[in-house]
């Protein structure tokens, strides 16, 4: 229970937080950094999966951003856990001897 208690958690916060990401990047472009031209034509592949999509520059541009919020935030999320779980380790390190 507690393993999924876990792995849920982290699909919430991924969410949430590719999400906020996603609105706080469309309405700040210039103070995020943006990616190499690969990661276009990889948002522009994603969306010619769908035989439904029309292909207009609204989507592209969801998809682009989706994906660019994903794997930012991701990396961030893994930065920080594992700084969170290196601090732990040298805290208990650091405990006097007995």
């Amino acid at each position: 229970m507690k393993a999924f208690y876990r792995i849920g958690t982290l699909l919430v916060w991924l969410m949430c937080a590719t999400v906020t990401y996603g609105l706080i990047w469309s309405r700040h472009l210039d103070l995020f950094p943006s990616w190499p031209g690969w990661m276009a034509r990889l948002a522009y592949h994603i969306t010619q999966l769908n035989p439904a999509d029309t292909g207009t520059m609204e989507e592209l541009t969801f998809t682009y951003m989706a994906l660019v919020s994903f794997i930012n935030v991701s990396l961030l999320t893994l930065i920080g856990w594992l700084v969170w779980r290196s601090s732990r380790r040298l805290a208990i390190g650091f405990r006097k001897p007995r």
